[in-house]
């Protein structure tokens, strides 16, 4: 009773609180900023890959000549403007040479990104257009950002049920056999998202006694929240469309949904 007392106390004076975020955590717009993303450069078509991890960014892309670029920077946003801030800044390429810092601005719709930057060592642009220097480009996120959290697939045949984890390019799958054995396996996944259809391999998966599983080729598909995989077996070939054969038989087809906190 006595310990009771003294947590209502200590609520009604407000000293219990929710545990405060990581120091590390990103917070607020750098949140939203996380992840695998396809920037598109409104003007030229020229398509970038970023991966933003916390701070840091790393931008990839290929230039008309078939040259690859690589380069590495630090974010670095004031969400207090109007319009937003984000400066790259820190900028090295490949061969460790520095570039000059990009002033930039942003709006986020959704689960996309629209950013207008000035040109290395120019004025921040104070409107989202091309225009001089300023270069308007739109990010997306690609597939694999999509694939994030935690699922459950249904075989459509059998009805099995699998509940995976999927954290960046790691996956965790753990279901129940008709005997109630508990099966759980790791590896990670590799998408093409440019293939038609989009193709996805389940690689380098173990079992919980460390037993290697042949790779798993198949297709796969996005609708919202909902993701249609349709796999060979372990170690056959990658199926051609979507749709499963028999039970028992080398393509199963599944649907992945993510799971509702």
């Amino acid at each position: 009773m006595k310990t009771l007392s003294i947590t209502i106390a200590l609520l009604a004076f407000g000293l219990l609180v929710a545990p405060a975020p990581a120091a590390d955590e990103p917070q607020g717009d750098l949140a939203n900023f996380q992840g695998s993303w396809t920037a598109k450069i409104e003007e030229s078509g020229l398509v970038i890959s970023l991966e933003i991890d916390g701070k840091a960014m790393t931008a990839r892309w290929t230039k008309s000549d078939g040259t690859k670029v690589e380069t590495r920077s630090e974010i670095r946003l004031s969400d207090r403007t109007s319009p937003r801030n984000v400066d790259f800044i820190n900028t090295k390429d490949a061969s460790g040479d520095k570039i000059q810092d990009r002033l930039a601005i942003y709006k986020i719709d959704g689960e996309n990104i629209d950013i207008c930057t000035g040109g290395p060592g120019a004025d921040r642009p104070t409107e989202f257009k091309d225009d001089g220097p300023a270069t308007l480009m739109h990010l997306s996120r690609n597939d694999l950002a999509k694939f994030q959290g935690s699922w459950t697939a249904k075989v459509e045949k059998s009805g099995l049920l699998i509940s995976m984890e999927i954290k960046g390019k790691a996956v965790t799958a753990k279901w129940s056999k008709s005997d109630g054995t508990e099966v759980d396996i790791r590896g990670e996944l590799r998408l093409n998202e440019q293939a038609r259809p989009r193709t996805v391999d389940f690689s380098d998966f173990k079992d919980a006694s460390g037993e290697l599983i042949k790779d798993r080729l198949g297709l796969y598909r996005i609708e919202g929240d909902r993701i249609a995989i349709c796999n060979g077996s372990p170690g056959s070939e990658r199926p051609i469309k979507f749709e499963s054969s028999d039970v028992g038989s080398p393509t199963i087809l599944m649907t992945l949904d993510r799971k509702k906190n």
